[in-house]
């Protein structure tokens, strides 16, 4: 019999919001208090749980799967922080293969061969990990780079520069090189870092940037014909922010680009004191990943159709700055990223980089601890159960469930997110020709543990996955 895995992350919310559409709340929902509508403790069973929703997932055959892009599983690597082989060897404890470095802002400020950092205030100081470093503990555990060249000095002899001292005197080969990072807020266009504490840069405008990618591209491939690129970096937010941007690199660049960067995050400061249904429905709407991912390959269709420029997320988490952030480090921005993840294989991406692996922000997989936030855990203990191959698949039921059905050497692995506080969902699984009445290994996390668990049960018809729960069922 063959090996089945269904992987389940139910998020209650009391009002209903769904990856397929936005929806409004009709209350605010606290996540610790009775009073603003919750009843009981997070994780208990309530009487509307217990009430549970229903929804039915089908899914294709496997001979119908397709490859999932090997780069889909992708973490920022910060130059300003260690990357050494005990780094690497943690990293190598999830599905992780691919390795964006210096990471963020640092693609702008990072001197290859000096190592050294120039903050946009002018000051410098030393990166922790070195592009040599880097270089040795990828190799470590087989990774690929996206490698940021600094594209806001405008220097492209730089850039091929730091793409000869990688590829001949590091005999390493980048995946991609990686051209600018959110180009729209740069403020030194054109300055020398050496300049940056005293003189302001020229406006950068989408055709001037676009041109710029080409001549660093120019440059590049004259000492490293092998290269590849993507190109832009920009963050994805109110509706057409990003047209002009990705119109004008297509249109210069589209048939030399493997990829148009952007970042995904709730953007915006949010509410002052956010809830967790309030972070949670960010899912839906203008700062979802759906949202953002179908506009920009429509504009990337519309200027070149004949172009084979695919949508890379270099950068992704729930928030990146404003109150939300305050949610990314709880059990909240943990079922954020997997929802995330639903939505980001449904959407086939080639590219997901989770930010970061290590810095000071609160999406960070290390931590202060140095090792185990609950993100890093998802990915440790849980998202390696997934396949190499997506089924397509359809999902009917609430609009705060998400899906995505993946297939590999072990079986089936089904991805539920549902989003809702109190609710849990009992999920008809009985119409896609999977085997039932087997003995499964259920890998629970519910809210309020400080990690996944394992049990036994007999696999039916229907899935019955308590609210605020993370669920993998293997058999």
């Amino acid at each position: 019999m063959k090996r089945f895995v269904i992987f389940a992350i139910l998020v209650t919310a009391g009002m209903l919001f769904s990856a397929g559409g936005s929806g409004a709340f009709s209350s605010r929902v606290s996540t610790s208090s009775a009073a603003a509508g919750y009843v009981g403790p997070l994780g208990s069973a309530s009487a509307s749980e217990n009430s549970a929703a229903h929804a039915t997932f089908r899914f294709a055959n496997p001979s119908a799967a397709s490859n999932i892009s090997p780069a889909f599983w992708g973490v920022d690597v910060l130059a300003n922080y260690p990357f050494n082989s005990t780094n690497a060897t943690h990293l190598a404890r999830t599905p992780i293969s691919y390795l964006r470095f210096p990471g963020g802002a640092l693609g702008e400020e990072f001197n290859y061969t000096s190592g050294v950092i120039t903050r946009p205030t002018g000051n410098t100081y030393n990166a922790t990990t070195s592009i040599q470093q880097f270089v040795n503990s990828c190799n470590l555990i087989r990774c690929h780079a996206i490698l940021q060249l600094p594209a806001e000095i405008n220097q492209s002899e730089t850039a091929a520069y730091y793409a000869t001292y990688v590829v001949q005197t590091l005999h390493f080969q980048p995946a991609y090189w990686e051209i600018g990072n959110t180009v729209p807020g740069w403020s030194h266009f054109g300055v020398p870092w050496s300049n940056w504490s005293t003189q302001t840069g020229a406006a950068i405008t989408p055709l001037v940037f676009a041109r710029l990618a080409g001549t660093y591209i120019s440059a590049v491939k004259t000492v490293d014909p092998n290269a590849s690129f993507i190109a832009l970096g920009a963050g994805m937010g109110r509706p057409g922010y990003d047209q002009a941007w990705i119109t004008n690199l297509t249109l210069v660049d589209g048939h030399n680009l493997s990829g148009i960067s952007v970042h995904s995050y709730t953007m915006g400061a949010g509410p002052a004191n956010p809830t967790w249904p309030e972070l949670l429905s960010n899912l839906n709407g203008q700062y979802s990943l759906p949202d953002q991912v179908t506009a920009d390959r429509n504009y990337i269709a519309a200027a070149c159709p004949s172009c084979s420029t695919s949508i890379f997320v270099t950068e992704a988490n729930a928030a990146e700055v404003g109150n939300f952030t305050s949610l990314v480090s709880t059990f909240a921005g943990t079922l954020y990223v997997a929802a995330d993840t639903a939505q980001a294989l449904n959407l086939r991406l080639t590219n997901l980089d989770w930010f970061c692996f290590a810095c000071n922000y609160s999406g960070s997989w290390e931590g202060p601890s140095n090792l185990g936030t609950m993100q890093y855990a998802l990915y440790e203990k849980m998202m390696t159960r997934l396949g190499t191959q997506l089924l397509a698949s359809n999902l009917t039921g609430p609009a705060t469930l998400y899906a995505a059905a993946t297939y590999g050497p072990h079986g089936y692995a089904l991805l539920l997110v549902n989003v809702n506080m109190t609710q849990s969902v009992s999920i008809n699984i009985g119409h896609s020709g999977i085997v039932l009445g087997g003995t499964a290994d259920r890998e629970r996390w519910s809210n309020g543990s400080s990690a996944p668990h394992s049990t036994a049960l007999t696999l039916g018809k229907y899935l019955l996955v308590p609210a605020l729960t993370i669920e993998i069922i293997t058999f």
